[in-house]
């Protein structure tokens, strides 16, 4: 759910979507540069390296204040963080600048249509998969010693995120996380953790002064499997009807989860 897992590596189904739109792209454009023209050859070069810059560029400028605050940021792109208008953007400026011709043009059109298809292709099958799974009924302990129901009724959005001590993104996330959680009086936030045991936790918390309201332990790993997670960290976002709104694979920038949690209801 969420990720795409090939052998050992897991890629977000938006990352997968993305190697799968770029592949349609450079095979569509190959082939046009044997059949029509072989400047498509070159002009596919330049696509490659313009469109990922030109998303980049435009999320950046979607969110300018959180940039200039932490501008080393700007090369956290493992994070995520692309505008698709931006790409669109750039990628149109330079096929305009480089072809520069009405017939190369309008042939331009189809490696483009290809990779947009692809990622389509993906994203949907996604979005039909494993949307429904319910809140589990199990009872889990947290780190203060209560015991929680995630099935039980709730009364706010919930974010469900499942990380483990040994796992270097969600060690990354985690501190923006916990900083944005304490901000939020209307969702909820719930970090499950996987695999590890209570002292683990609770050590690790303390060590790298980190404060979360609700911690789960969940030294088996029943969240995972419940929800067929296939890698850590991963951040569901429900709604308060107990349906997933929409899942993250990997780590979290700041204006993924501003964004995700602003659309929760």
């Amino acid at each position: 759910m969420g990720a795409v897992a090939i052998g050992p590596l897991m890629l977000s189904t938006q990352h997968f979507a993305a190697v799968i739109g770029a592949l349609a792209f450079i095979v569509v454009a190959l082939l046009m540069a044997t059949k029509v023209d072989d400047r498509f050859h070159s002009w596919a070069s330049l696509v490659i390296v313009i469109f990922p810059l030109g998303s980049r560029i435009g999320h950046i400028i979607q969110y300018p204040t959180d940039f200039i605050q932490e501008p080393i940021r700007i090369l956290s792109v493992w994070q995520g963080g692309f505008s698709w208008i931006g790409g669109l953007i750039a990628t149109s400026a330079a096929t305009l600048l480089y072809l520069r011709n009405t017939r190369l043009l309008a042939w331009s059109s189809l490696p483009i249509g290809a990779a947009a298809a692809g990622v389509g292709i993906v994203l949907l099958v996604s979005a039909q998969s494993n949307m429904n799974i319910p809140l589990p009924t199990t009872s889990f302990q947290t780190t203060d010693g209560r015991a929680i129901v995630l099935g039980a009724k709730l009364t706010r959005p919930l974010v469900l995120n499942l990380w483990a001590t040994w796992c270097p993104p969600c060690r990354r996330e985690l501190p923006m996380m916990a900083e944005f959680a304490h901000g939020q009086s209307s969702v909820d936030f719930i970090f499950a953790n996987q695999g590890d045991d209570q002292s683990t936790i609770t050590t690790f918390l303390n060590r790298q002064n980190i404060s979360l309201d609700t911690v789960v332990v969940d030294a088996d790993g029943q969240l995972a499997r419940h929800y067929r997670i296939r890698g850590l960290p991963t951040t569901l976002f429900i709604g308060r009807d107990g349906t997933i709104q929409s899942v993250e694979a990997g780590e979290l920038s700041k204006e993924t989860l501003t964004g995700e949690v602003s659309s929760l209801r």
